[in-house]
């Protein structure tokens, strides 16, 4: 089997989408300017290892995606976190591959099922079951379905048969000596691999930063590896409270640049699309950084307030979140792949270990790093304070993301545009609440049974509690997708292969 690579300039800098036919003896890969190729192998991300080995498929750590052929088979390789995914979709005698949900269907011809209320409460219960369950699909228009693939690799054959293979993990950590050792030499390693002069195009270090527990620990780990620029915004938080990590940033030796959260609201065209997994999410404002993220490799700490906590909720096997009713950082790709940078939230690698991390978090040689209270991480603040934090400076309360805009989450001209989408779908579709609130109920009441009495009660109040703005802010899903693959649907109208 061989790659047939197809660079096409008007696609998004690091999308990919491959098509392999059944009993072909080629895979074609169509991806965008920045994509690495290799002849028998191809990549956007950075691993633990050097890039002339090539071998991110066996990485411990690796951020982004890729594939490689060997023999008579094709490896597509995802990262080593659940927070962005391979995509899948066969149809007839053709399966596709991307890194681009929106990419994906568009190449293949398939649309949403705009009748189905349901994707963001999939997401959710997937993102929820980490990687305790490995078939999630996705209903589509055709009767078909796609499939999100987690924290894995892919093995297809030229019949098309697809194997799932899990990640290569580093050993479970005895102690905090030898994860902090683990994780520094994976910040190191990581950077290096980016900054590669072997790469067509090397990315630098650049750390996202604000006073909490998690962006502080990863960005000391980052300095440690040569990051010397910071970015942050000033407030956070449902009420702005002031979040600036900019004296963090002195103290790590970095330059750093501040920015107000809520003038993401006036960018042109509507900034929300790219983030339509959750456009709640405070991540659409780093819209406000592409011009410093471009070309970057970005130190992030998210998934640090699932695998670095001290409460009954932390250490679950398996990547699980059962409390989660967000899927926070798992609404980058799209905006990372047009914007051209490497998402990596370094609290996520070994995290496959968090039953390990909750018990060290919780033992008595992190308890002078244990301040107490409901917000208190001594694994983070550990990390922080010995790369020469001052105490005071973070982890003191709890603030998290932005403040929701409006009813929906949208700025202005997104949410007008939303609102036309969603009356035309209403129309054009008969959807109403009774409608959703049925197909929630199946869902919950499925879901319930696993839980007891009490939990179904729960659920079925909630159910009944369900709002007209819970409703529309379902079908956000389906706008920003549907927008997106209008983006992809003009470019690959005018890709000579379309013909």
């Amino acid at each position: 089997m061989r790659l047939e690579l197809e660079r096409l300039d008007t696609l998004p800098r690091l999308a990919w989408v491959a098509a392999l036919r059944r009993k072909a003896r080629a895979v074609h890969v169509l991806h965008g300017p920045w994509v690495e190729t290799r002849g028998d192998r191809f990549f956007e991300g950075a691993w633990d290892g050097p890039v002339e080995r090539g071998a991110f498929d066996e990485a411990i750590t690796f951020v982004g995606s890729g594939g490689r052929v060997d023999g008579e088979r094709v490896t597509f390789v995802g990262a080593t976190h659940k927070l962005e995914r391979l995509q899948s979709v066969r149809v007839a005698d053709t399966l596709y591959v991307s890194n681009s949900l929106a990419l994906l269907l568009t190449r293949a011809g398939e649309t949403l099922d705009l009748t189905y209320p349901d994707y963001f409460s999939d997401l959710l219960e997937y993102f929820r079951a980490g990687i305790r369950i490995t078939q999630k699909p996705l209903p589509l228009g055709s009767g078909r379905a796609a499939y999100l693939h987690d924290y894995c690799n892919l093995v297809v054959a030229h019949d098309l048969r697809v194997r799932r293979v899990e990640k290569q993990i580093p050993a479970p950590f005895v102690s905090y000596e030898e994860y902090a050792d683990f994780l520094a030499a994976t910040a190191e390693r990581v950077a290096a691999n980016a900054a590669d002069p072997d790469r067509a195009r090397a990315y630098r270090p650049v750390a996202a930063i604000s006073q909490g527990y998690d962006s502080v620990a990863v960005a000391a780990l980052a300095s440690r590896a040569n990051c010397r620029h910071a970015l942050t915004f000033r407030q956070s938080g449902p009420d702005l409270a002031s979040d600036s990590g900019a004296e963090v940033a002195r103290h790590l030796k970095m330059e750093v640049k501040e920015f107000d959260r809520m003038n993401y609201t006036s960018l042109p065209g509507l900034p929300e699309v790219e983030f339509y997994p959750n456009v709640r999410l405070a991540a659409k404002a780093l819209t406000l950084w592409a011009a410093d993220l471009t070309g970057s490799l970005l130190f992030n700490g998210q998934g640090g307030e699932d695998y670095w906590g001290r409460g009954r909720k932390s250490g679950m096997p398996l990547l699980q979140e059962p409390w989660a009713t967000t899927m926070s950082g798992s609404n980058l790709t799209e905006f990372r792949v047009r914007t051209g940078f490497i998402f990596f939230p370094l609290a996520c690698s070994g995290a496959i270990h968090a039953p390990a991390l909750a018990r060290l978090s919780r033992s008595s040689v992190l308890a002078p790093w244990s301040v107490g209270g409901t917000y208190d991480r001594p694994i983070p603040r550990r990390l922080a304070e010995e790369c020469g934090v001052p105490r005071e400076l973070f982890g003191q309360q709890k603030i998290g993301g932005g403040p929701t805009i409006g009813t929906l989450g949208l700025s202005p001209a997104s949410d007008v545009d939303f609102r036309e989408f969603y009356r035309e779908l209403i129309r054009g579709l008969g959807a109403s609440r009774s409608r959703f609130v049925r197909s929630r109920f199946r869902q919950w009441r499925r879901r319930a049974l696993q839980g007891g009495l009490s939990r179904m009660r729960a659920l079925v109040a909630s159910a009944r509690q369900t709002t007209p703005a819970d409703l529309m802010t379902a079908y956000t899903f389906h706008w920003g997708l549907c927008r997106l693959q209008e983006r992809y649907a003009a470019i690959l109208d005018r890709w000579p292969g379309a013909a």
